[in-house]
C-alpha cells in the first residue's frame, strides 16, 4: 500500500462554508508529488483573512514539481493520473481529517470506480509528545527553503518527517473508504 500524505489549503476555518483553494499530495517512499491549485472552487473575497495575507501569496510561485492551475474538472481527471500511476493500493494520510477529507472526497468519488485500487483514510498524530522538540527542529529547517501553509510544502514536510521520526508518530482511524471492484 503506497502512503501518500496529503495537505490542503481552504478559505477559512467555518466548514459549512469554507472551500478547497490548493491540494497537495506527496508519495511516503519516493516523494513524487503533485500539486493543484483550484481556479474555480473559490473567490478571494471569501477568504480569512489569514488565508488572504498569507495562503494566497503563495500561489501560482512555479516552485512546485507539477505545479498546476486548473479547474474542478480538470483536478479531477489529475488526481486520477497521479493515483493511478502507483500499482498499489493508496492509503491516505493527512493530521486534519475533519478538514481536509470533506474537501478531497467529492473528487475522489468521481473516479474511485475506474481507479480500481483500494484507498484507506488515515490520520496521524504525534504520540510521543517528549519528542516534539525534534520535530520542530526538523520541520523549522525543512521550511528554511519551503512555505508553511503551503498545501504541496506542507504534504512534503509531513511525509519527510514521517519517514525520518516514524516511531513519533501513531496512525489513527485507518478506514478503508472505496474498495475495487475486485472484491478486496
Amino acid at each position: 500500500m503506497k502512503r501518500i500524505f496529503l495537505d490542503t489549503e481552504f478559505t477559512d476555518l467555518n466548514r459549512n462554508t469554507y472551500n478547497i483553494i490548493s491540494l497537495g499530495m506527496v508519495e511516503l517512499e519516493s516523494k513524487r508529488g503533485y500539486y493543484i491549485e483550484f481556479t474555480d472552487t473559490y473567490w478571494t473575497s471569501e477568504c480569512s483573512q489569514f488565508v488572504k495575507e498569507t495562503v494566497i501569496p503563495l500561489l501560482n510561485t512555479g516552485k512546485v514539481p507539477n505545479e498546476s492551475r486548473m479547474n474542478s474538472t480538470e483536478a479531477v481527471r489529475a488526481m486520477y493520473s497521479y493515483l493511478a500511476s502507483f500499482d498499489d493500493d493508496i492509503e491516505f494520510m493527512v493530521d486534519a481529517p475533519h478538514w481536509d477529507y470533506p474537501l478531497v472526497l467529492p473528487f475522489i468519488e468521481q473516479f474511485k470506480d475506474e481507479l480500481n485500487r483500494k484507498i484507506v483514510l488515515s490520520n496521524y498524530v504525534v504520540s510521543d509528545l517528549d519528542r516534539a522538540e525534534a520535530h520542530i527542529r526538523i520541520s523549522d529547517r525543512l521550511f528554511e527553503t519551503m512555505r508553511r501553509h503551503h498545501a504541496f510544502d506542507d504534504a512534503y514536510v509531513a511525509a519527510t518527517l514521517f519517514e525520518q521520526l516514524p516511531e513519533d508518530f501513531e496512525v489513527l482511524q485507518s478506514f478503508k473508504i472505496f474498495p475495487t471492484s475486485k472484491g478486496n
